[in-house]
């Protein structure tokens, strides 16, 4: 099982246009084979900070996941400016469960 997360920080003013982005992110994971599940979290102390989390079967699976979004025209329309939204570098990680 692979888990990935990404956490995103934005100002406080461009909070619900960056929680509609990513939500639309979540929605494109779930379609995806091989997920598990998959979430949006917001930071208790910073309203406009955010996790992505998500689990997956395999490497290879969740691999393509990452192939298909990149390549996806309809999520890469906004891409440019939900980073510019960003306020700090984002942090991502992916995790390997044996």
């Amino acid at each position: 099982m692979i888990l990935s997360f990404s956490i995103f920080t934005f100002s406080p003013d461009d909070e619900e246009k960056a929680k509609k982005s990513l939500d639309e992110q979540i929605s494109f994971m779930k379609k995806q084979p091989g997920l598990i599940k998959a979430f949006l979290a917001k930071a208790l102390d910073n309203p406009g900070k955010f996790l992505v989390y998500s689990e997956w079967k395999s490497r290879e699976e969740y691999e393509a996941s990452g192939e298909k979004f990149r390549n996806a025209p309809e999520q890469q329309g906004g891409m440019e400016e939900f980073f510019d939204m960003m306020i700090e570098e984002p942090i991502f990680g992916s995790f390997s469960v044996d």
